[in-house]
């Protein structure tokens, strides 16, 4: 059900906050599960600001590549399985660009700051606050 305000990722926002806030206070296993709860809540701000998008744009390179319009974990395993049988090896540049890219693209909502700069400004970022 959809909420006037705050909107889904300001609630994500504010929890990881709060837990930004008073991990630094924690120590032992108490820090580190705080130092989780904020690294999964950091995920799901950027699944929730990005995914979408992401999955629009890889359902339409896969399309263009394999001409499957198949839900996108389907067609990545048809994608996967019709490699492994050799059946892409005439468009390798082609797979590997399409490859690298769906890699980006996890590496940008798990961890966006481990990714070079050129693969940074290709999606925007949601806004830190």
């Amino acid at each position: 059900m959809s909420q006037d305000n705050p909107a889904f990722v300001e609630l994500l926002r504010t929890v990881r906050e709060f837990i930004d806030d008073i991990t630094p206070k924690l120590e032992g296993q108490d820090r580190y599960h705080g130092l989780v709860a904020s690294y999964l809540l950091s995920i799901t701000e950027r699944e929730s600001a990005l995914g979408e998008a992401i999955d629009r744009e890889e359902a339409a390179a896969l399309a263009a590549c394999t001409g499957s319009h198949a839900p996108l974990p389907e067609a990545w395993a048809t994608l996967a399985r019709d490699i492994r049988r050799g059946q892409c090896d005439e468009r390798w540049d082609e797979l590997m660009t399409l490859v690298t890219s769906h890699v980006v693209n996890k590496v940008r909502v798990s961890k966006p700051d481990h990714l070079h700069p050129m693969h940074g400004a290709a999606t925007p970022q949601p806004e830190a606050t």
